[in-house]
C-alpha cells in the first residue's frame, strides 16, 4: 500500500456512523502522526526532525547536518513545505492557512544558509586572490586595485545576496582619455548605466564568476529552476 493509499485508508476511518466526516480539531498532529509517522524527512543528506506541540497544534523541526554539508536554509524548509502540501491535497485541507504552523525550524544558522570549512575557505582564498578589477562600463575604463575584507550572505526567499567588502583605489579612463583618480566613493560617482553595467556584466561574469560556479554545484546551496543571485562589493574607507 503506497502512501496515498495509506492517507485515503486513515480518512475513512475519520468518518463516523452517520457517514460524514470528524472535522479536522488537529489537522497539524494528524500530519505528524499519520502521514509522518513522527519520522523525520531527509533532504539530500540532510536530516529534519519533527516535534509537536499539542497544546498550540504546531510541528518545530531541529536540522541535524552529520555529514557537515554546506546548505541553503530556503531549500531546507521548502521540503517541509513541499511534503505538507502534499498531504494538504490528500485531505482537501487549507495549505495556505495552516502552512505557518509547519516549518519552524529550530536550530536554523543565521542568515538562513551555512558554510562548512571548505567552502567558506574556498571563497576566502578566491577573493583574497584578487589583487587587480579592470573592467568596461558605458565606454569608460575602471582600473582598481582590490584587498579583500570580508564576506556576507543572506538568503531571501529565492533570492541569495551576495555582499563582498574591500578596499579599493584605482583609475577610471572616460572615452576622451581623460583619468580620474578613484578611492572608496568610486560608485557613488559612477553614472547609472555605468553601475548597471558592472553589476549585471563585471560582478557576475567576472568578480562572482568562480564562486557562484562553485556554490552552484551543490544541490543543497543552489536550485538552479528557482533560485536567483544577487550580486554586490561594499567598497570601505581606508583608515
Amino acid at each position: 500500500m503506497n502512501i496515498q493509499e495509506s492517507i485515503r485508508r486513515i480518512l475513512r476511518e475519520e468518518y463516523d456512523e452517520a457517514g460524514k466526516r470528524k472535522p479536522f480539531e488537529h489537522p497539524i498532529k494528524f500530519f505528524y502522526t499519520k502521514y509522518l509517522k513522527e519520522n523525520p524527512i531527509e533532504y539530500k543528506g540532510i536530516y529534519l526532525y519533527p516535534t509537536y506541540n499539542e497544546e498550540e497544534d504546531v510541528l518545530t523541526w531541529e536540522l541535524e547536518n552529520p555529514e557537515d554539508y554546506s546548505f541553503n536554509g530556503e531549500l531546507i524548509k521548502e521540503k517541509i513545505v513541499s511534503e505538507f502540501r502534499d498531504f494538504c491535497v490528500l485531505v482537501n485541507l487549507d495549505f495556505y492557512g495552516t502552512q505557518r504552523r509547519v516549518y519552524l525550524i529550530e536550530n536554523m544558522p543565521k542568515g538562513w544558509y551555512y558554510l562548512n570549512k571548505k567552502d567558506r575557505d574556498f571563497i576566502e582564498t578566491t577573493f583574497s586572490n584578487k589583487k587587480y578589477l579592470e573592467f568596461n562600463a558605458d565606454d569608460s575604463q575602471f582600473m582598481l586595485n582590490f584587498t579583500y575584507k570580508r564576506f556576507q550572505i543572506n538568503i531571501n526567499s529565492d533570492i541569495i545576496e551576495f555582499n563582498t567588502a574591500g578596499y579599493f583605489n584605482g583609475v577610471k579612463i572616460d572615452e576622451d582619455g581623460k583619468e580620474h583618480i578613484l578611492d572608496h566613493n568610486f560608485m557613488q560617482e559612477m553614472s547609472d548605466n555605468e553601475y548597471d553595467e558592472m553589476r549585471e556584466d563585471f560582478l557576475f561574469n567576472d568578480f562572482y564568476n568562480e564562486v557562484i560556479n562553485y556554490l552552484s554545484q551543490n544541490p543543497r546551496f543552489y536550485e538552479h529552476m528557482v533560485d536567483m543571485w544577487d550580486l554586490h562589493i561594499q567598497p570601505l574607507k581606508e583608515k
